[in-house]
């Protein structure tokens, strides 16, 4: 029991002085109560800030996006684009934030320069920025700061869709990116079950399947309007379709750790050629006719065939050059070509390239149907691009240039 006579017989200099104690004691415990309270607002206020300026980048980008594929359905490709398209096009970019060097976007914007000039300085601009003339689309502009389009989170494939969709720009055969519903299972979901495919398929341990650097793609084909289907791209030039539900549909290429020479035969040369064609026409009627083919599956059947490489021009940049080809060599506009579709190989092609060259690889660029009626193609070196041959309705005769 507490005795309280006692407990005050205090003078009361020493009561005060207790009394002050606490007083500090109290105050410096308010004060960092304070600070903590600081401290909360103050990171609270830093991701505020954060978020508004990550908000601002991907709002100036599909900005810029959706202006570069303004211009395309209305123009064409860059190297299309009219002088003034140029010009207002390089100012936005400046606008939204893109450094550039002052004195050409003044020269490009000075009226009393020629427009020749001018044109001149915009194109400059943007191959300095996005590559050569010929080959730069909006594509260019939005992977520039999003990275490639592989790459890309659901959310950003899913408005680059709405957005071909809004400017009428989507082909029959392209892929028309969607977000999952409620009943569709997670991307987290997909992965791990394509990890297992993989995994079964080439006795690969799961704990060396680089599951963090999937490439994740949920889409349906918009003319077909069939059911959209997710497919998942591990490093190592393997994927993984599966329905909406997970169940798996597909998977192809060969799965490796390591990143190789791109070339994977599947099936050797001196095989039976009877053989050879049962097995190619089994697959035909599983993937359809054999021009259709991704690059990836073209390897399955024979070892002319190969990926690109690091010395190849890209399959995009391969397709745009072709058809500037085409273009020039048959008189056709950009869109009576973007009607068809672009059919790619990526093969050995040395008997038009003479025998101290008999190693070099070809693009094969076709535009056409399905059912090969109607067709324009292009033979161009892989690794420069240059043209060697342009033809018409039959493959291989036609026009030749270069």
């Amino acid at each position: 029991m507490v005795d309280f006579d006692k407990a005050f017989k205090k003078t009361p200099d020493s009561f005060s002085q207790g009394i002050s104690a606490h007083l500090r004691a109290l105050q410096k415990k308010e004060e960092i109560i304070m600070r903590k309270k600081l401290s909360v607002g103050f990171v609270f206020a830093i991701v505020l800030i954060l978020a508004a300026v990550t908000a601002l980048a991907v709002t100036i980008w599909n900005v810029l996006g959706e202006k570069a594929v303004q211009l395309e359905a209305e123009q064409g490709y860059f190297f299309e684009w009219d002088t003034e398209s140029r010009i207002l096009f390089v100012n936005e970019l400046q606008a939204m934030g893109v450094v550039m060097p002052d004195s050409e976007t003044a020269k490009m914007n000075d009226p009393s320069l020629p427009l020749t000039e001018r044109h001149a300085y915009a194109t400059k601009i943007m191959v300095d920025l996005y590559g050569r003339e010929d080959a730069i689309s909006h594509r260019d502009v939005l992977e520039k700061e999003k990275g490639p389009f592989e790459t890309w989170s659901l959310e950003d494939k899913a408005w680059y869709s709405q957005l071909l969709e809004k400017y009428d720009y989507l082909g029959w055969d392209t892929e028309y990116n969607m977000l999952p519903g409620e009943r569709d299972i997670s991307a987290e979901q997909t992965v791990q079950i394509a990890a297992n495919a993989i995994s079964s398929k080439y006795g690969i341990d799961m704990s060396i399947i680089p599951t963090d650097e999937a490439m994740v793609s949920f889409y349906r084909y918009p003319k077909d309007n069939v059911e959209p289907v997710w497919v998942i791209e591990f490093p190592g030039n393997n994927h993984v379709k599966l329905t909406a539900s997970g169940e798996i549909m597909e998977d192809y290429g060969v799965f490796s750790i390591v990143d190789e020479e791109a070339q994977q035969p599947n099936w050797p040369q001196e095989a039976d050629e009877q053989e050879h064609a049962v097995f190619l026409s089994e697959l035909e009627k599983e993937k359809g006719p054999m021009h259709t083919w991704s690059l990836e599956d073209k390897l399955i059947v024979s070892d002319i065939y190969r990926l690109p490489t690091d010395n190849d021009i890209d399959e995009e940049t391969a397709i745009i050059k072709a058809k500037e080809a085409v273009m020039n060599a048959y008189g056709l506009d950009g869109r009576t070509i973007a009607q068809y579709s672009a059919f790619v190989w990526l093969v050995c092609e040395s008997k038009y390239l003479g025998p101290d060259r008999t190693w070099d690889y070809c693009y094969r660029v076709n535009f056409g149907t399905i059912d090969q009626e109607q067709l324009w193609g292009v033979l161009m070196m892989s690794n420069t691009g240059e043209i060697i041959e342009t033809y018409m309705n039959t493959g291989g005769e036609g026009n030749s240039v270069g």
